[in-house]
Formats: C-alpha cells, sequence, structure tokens
C-alpha cells in the first residue's frame, strides 16, 4: 500500500508538474504572439508617421516660400510709397483682382489631423518626445496664422469695397494705374507694417516647425531601418 501511495503521489506531482509547464509555455507563445503583433502595429504606425511627416515638410515649405513672397510683394508697395515713380509691373497680385496676391493660408497638419492618438500609442519614447514638441510647435503656429489670415482677410475686405471699381480693371486689363491708384492710399501704406509683422510671426513658426519636423522624419527612419 505504502509502495501504491508513492507511486500514485509520484505520478500525480508528474501530472501537476507536466501541466504547470503546459500552462507556461503557452503563456511565452501568447506572449510572444501578443509581442509580435505589438511590434506589426507600431512599424505600421511609424510608417504612418513617416509619410505624413514628409507631407508636412512639403506643405509647410510651400507656405514658407508663399509668405516669402508676400512679405516680397509689400516691400514693393512699401517702396512704391516712398518712391511714386517705382516699377511695380513685378507685383504678384497684377491681374489678380484682389489687394494683396494671397488673404487666406492653409497650415493644416496631416501629420497631427491622420493621427490623433499616435502619442498614446507609440512605444518609442524618444518618438514620442519629438511629437509633443510637434504638437507644442504646431500651437504656435497655429496661433500665427489664425492671427494672419484674419488680418489678410479684414484688410482686404476693406480695400476691396473701397478700390472695387480699381481692382476689376486690374483684374480685365492688369493695369498698372489700377493698383498705382490704390497703392498711393496713405492707410494703405500704414496697413503694411501690421501685415509685415503678422508674416514675420507666421515664418518664424513656421521654419520652427519645419525644424522639429525634419528631426521626426530623421529619427522615424532610424528607428525603421533599425526595425528591419
Amino acid at each position: 500500500m505504502e509502495n501504491k501511495t508513492s507511486k500514485y503521489l509520484k505520478y500525480a506531482i508528474g501530472e501537476i508538474v507536466l501541466v504547470m509547464i503546459g500552462i507556461l509555455l503557452a503563456l511565452q507563445v501568447n506572449n510572444w504572439n501578443e509581442n509580435r503583433k505589438q511590434l506589426i502595429q507600431q512599424e505600421f504606425l511609424l510608417k504612418q508617421l513617416l509619410v505624413d511627416a514628409e507631407v508636412d515638410l512639403k506643405f509647410f515649405t510651400s507656405r514658407f516660400e508663399a509668405l516669402s513672397m508676400l512679405d516680397s510683394t509689400l516691400n514693393i508697395i512699401r517702396l512704391f510709397g516712398d518712391e511714386p515713380e517705382y516699377d511695380i509691373a513685378t507685383i504678384n497680385t497684377n491681374g489678380s483682382g484682389n489687394v494683396f496676391y494671397n488673404r487666406y493660408y492653409l497650415f493644416e497638419s496631416s501629420l497631427l489631423n491622420n493621427n490623433p492618438d499616435a502619442y498614446k500609442e507609440l512605444l518609442s519614447f524618444e518618438i514620442k518626445s519629438i511629437l509633443r514638441n510637434i504638437n507644442s510647435k504646431y500651437s504656435y503656429l497655429n496661433a500665427s496664422f489664425t492671427y494672419l489670415n484674419n488680418e489678410l482677410k479684414q484688410q482686404s475686405d476693406k480695400f476691396s469695397k473701397r478700390y472695387y471699381k480699381e481692382l476689376r480693371q486690374n483684374k480685365a486689363t492688369k493695369s498698372i494705374e489700377a493698383l498705382r491708384f490704390i497703392y498711393r492710399d496713405e492707410e494703405m501704406q500704414s496697413v503694411i507694417d501690421v501685415l509685415k509683422r503678422a508674416i514675420a510671426a507666421a515664418l518664424k513658426r513656421t521654419k520652427e516647425y519645419l525644424e522639429i519636423n525634419e528631426e521626426l522624419i530623421k529619427a522615424l527612419n532610424i528607428k525603421l531601418n533599425n526595425n528591419d
């Protein structure tokens, strides 16, 4: 009886050990599968961030160039105010029918709009840190573009009503004389300083956003190459 009891206990203990080993192996396989799924999801997220960051790089580079063009146009208008005979034939507003070349600038970020939950989902602390800085830079950029757009609309609406006839003539015939008439307005000249300050702020914020965006692109490429 003692031998049978001993054999039974050994058998029972063996069964328990085997069951425990089976459970541990199952947990290990399950953890491996979960980790694999997580890595696949992270890689997909990193690739998506990279695509949108590159889109932002091109888009905000074009914003920077457009703002620089508007700033140059205002400089020419200012020179015309100081020198009535200054040649304004190359002013970008010529033939547009508007007081300024553009009265509104888009500034939406594909990176932030397309990946609203990226910060919470990311595992890389480095990428999370850069993304947090991008959100901060974009908030300043948003404010600067909003202010500039409001000023452009307000001033454009005011002068468009005042010089409706001249602007129609400018659009129809690309009349330099129509522009000369408008730009001689002393109030128009005073508005230039306000707009140039707004443009300077928007250019500064756009440059800052482009710099942090390029940092993100570099970090994403390194991370993805290391994962290969």
